[in-house]
């Protein structure tokens, strides 16, 4: 797969994946991380920002809370997979003889949770894209290049601090 398809890939799966998140929770709620963490602050009001400044009709708005909760429990599977896999390991002593067959089994496993994960999230990303308007969607990529900036900047600031550190 080209850089290009890859990144778009992960893009829509990011956007699915944080749509899923956060359009889905109930009234006051912070979704859960992939990790099992929570979600930093602010994260979901920008997805509902993010809303807002489409300008989504409360028609949209349920056909994607809609999409979103029926995503939802097969992301809360790979989440919970991913988290028994890690612990699995975790659990597991170098010393054990079966280490290093621990270890390559995990790693398969993560592999194909982050495959289904991607895949998820790109099929809802598709879904949420078809009940945009084209306006929507051009405002939606707008939104989505600043935001990929603005994580850039981040990561190439927390790079400089630490060839300084």
């Amino acid at each position: 797969m080209n850089r290009h398809k890859l990144q778009v890939l992960l893009v829509a799966s990011a956007l699915g994946l944080g749509l899923v998140s956060a359009l889905a929770q109930q009234p006051g709620m912070r979704p859960p991380m992939m990790g099992g963490g929570m979600v930093a602050p602010g994260e979901v009001g920008l997805i509902e920002r993010m809303a807002d400044r489409l300008k989504l009709t409360d028609d949209q708005r349920q056909k994607i809370r809609g999409l979103t909760e029926s995503a939802r429990p097969d992301m809360e599977a790979i989440r919970d997979q991913q988290r028994q896999n890690m612990e699995s390991l975790r659990k597991t002593r170098p010393d054990n003889p079966a280490y290093q067959s621990r270890v390559a089994e995990v790693s398969r496993n993560a592999g194909e949770l982050t495959a289904r994960a991607i895949s998820n999230g790109a099929q809802l990303y598709l879904q949420v894209w078809t009940v945009l308007t084209p306006e929507q969607r051009t405002q939606l990529e707008s939104l989505a290049a600043e935001m990929r900036g603005r994580m850039e900047e981040r990561m190439k600031q927390r790079r400089e601090r630490r060839k300084d550190g």
